[in-house]
């Protein structure tokens, strides 16, 4: 069997300071006893499988995440998967570090013991005790436990999921926002809630059934508390459970009247796009503005009031294309309506920054960029907005739009729109030709 060795000498270390070489240079052998079977590295947490050989925790989870039911090395059906520290064997181990500080060899720490399901299942009883009976204060300490369990490692963040967390932090947060409903300028409610946001967080993605228990008024309506005034990572975590909530659209559908009766998510989600917090919460936001709009004229109709439009089309300027994507859905479903679309037509930058995503970006972007083109020219009072698009060379793209392929409901719009432009070429047409640089016919 061969030796493994440690070699040590100078170098830098990641701080980027000079590490002096060591001062012993003779090569250390590490104990095969010492090696974990699988990885053949030392092993920081020594485990006992069932079949009583010793691996690194590690490694052996890894294995048995992948879906093997047999032992690596004996290859025997393993009758448990539970998993035994070896105390003995770690103890031999950083005794062996110890005795070889002169090579450069770190005594291993002694590992933390993982989280057992019976645990996680005590602590989420207590979140369900505190939000039923318990104050803002002891609430909010339940959630956190949950949270910083789940941060510790990967494998209390598996534990917490296995055993029901999600679901138990989203039914414990509808309850604990019944008892305080009527309590809207309290801290100390809105500070829980952002606790348990945090911790909900922690063992994302939540499942339909975790979704499903948020669906109550005053739930929704403390979400848009928290999106309208919290602290900076409580809007950030709020804008991805609502996204995680929302992604259910007969759900969505079915709960209508409940995001309606909350006129705070639109305004905290819009603020969340006209502030950025990072670019997941933007992405997030944009998500959730709109899968609510497109389930009611209702709250599209206050998309357009929280005066997102102008903010939709600053940010279409200049945007990644994940963002791009999302800011032309919302810009879609607010300029079907005539406050959105004259919201969009009174803004410089509304005609060139969509002619310019035509044909640029990825195929949706250019489906909506016509989609909302369509909407501003069919809707306008006068003939501004059409020769305006014509000035910037809508038409060619159009026409070469149509060439190359383009879905149904799009190549309908598109000719509608080339008919009415059509009585204005007479006037100069400025076509950038880099806009076509790339330009591909489907396969």
């Amino acid at each position: 069997m061969p030796l493994w060795r440690i070699r040590m000498g100078s170098g830098r270390s990641k701080s980027g300071k000079t590490r002096p070489p060591a001062v012993d240079l003779s090569d250390v052998v590490i104990p095969p006893a010492f090696r974990c079977p699988i990885s053949l590295d030392l092993m920081k947490d020594p485990v006992i499988l069932s079949t009583g050989i010793t691996y690194d925790r590690q490694s052996i989870e890894r294995w048995l995440d992948d879906g093997n039911l047999v032992c690596p090395v004996t290859k025997q059906p393993l009758q448990s998967s539970e998993l035994v520290p070896n105390h003995a064997l770690l103890r031999v181990i950083q005794r062996w570090c110890v005795d070889h500080p002169s090579a450069g060899i770190e005594r291993i720490p002694t590992p933390r013991v993982p989280a057992s399901r019976s645990q996680v299942a005590e602590m989420l009883s207590q979140v369900e005790i505190a939000s039923r009976r318990g104050s803002p204060a002891s609430f909010a300490t339940a959630v956190d436990r949950i949270r910083l369990l789940a941060r510790e490692n990967e494998r209390n963040r598996r534990c917490a999921v296995g055993a029901g967390a999600g679901a138990a932090l989203t039914a414990a947060l509808a309850a604990f926002c019944e008892r305080f409903a009527e309590a809207e300028g309290e801290v100390e409610p809105n500070a829980a809630v952002e606790a348990a946001l945090a911790a909900a967080a922690a063992v994302m993605p939540l499942d339909a059934e975790a979704c499903s228990r948020v669906w109550t008024r005053s739930c929704i309506r403390r979400l848009g508390w928290v999106l309208q005034g919290g602290s900076l990572e409580g809007r950030r975590n709020a804008t991805s459970f609502l996204r995680a909530v929302l992604e259910d659209e007969v759900e969505v559908a079915n709960n209508r009247k409940i995001l309606e009766s909350s006129p705070a998510l639109v305004e905290g989600l819009a603020r969340a796009v006209r502030e950025p917090i990072c670019p997941s919460a933007t992405k997030a936001s944009l998500t959730s503005i709109f899968r609510m709009a497109s389930a009611s004229d209702q709250i599209a109709s206050r998309v357009v009031d929280s005066g997102l439009v102008p903010v939709l089309l600053e940010t279409l300027a200049e945007c990644e294309r994940g963002v791009c994507e999302k800011v032309l859905a919302v810009l879609d479903l607010a300029c079907a309506c005539r406050e959105g679309r004259q919201r969009a037509c009174e803004h410089a930058l509304a005609v060139p920054v969509l002619v310019k995503k035509v044909l640029k970006v990825s195929e949706a972007t250019t489906e909506l960029a016509v989609s909302v083109l369509w909407r501003l020219c069919k809707g306008a009072k006068d003939d501004a907005v059409v020769t305006e698009a014509l000035s910037m060379g809508v038409f060619q793209k159009l026409l070469l739009l149509l060439q190359l392929g383009c879905g149904e409901r799009t190549k309908e719009k598109a000719t509608d729109l080339l008919k009415m432009m059509n009585a204005y070429r007479d006037r100069r047409d400025c076509v950038d030709s880099g806009d076509f640089k790339e330009v591909k016919r489907p396969v």
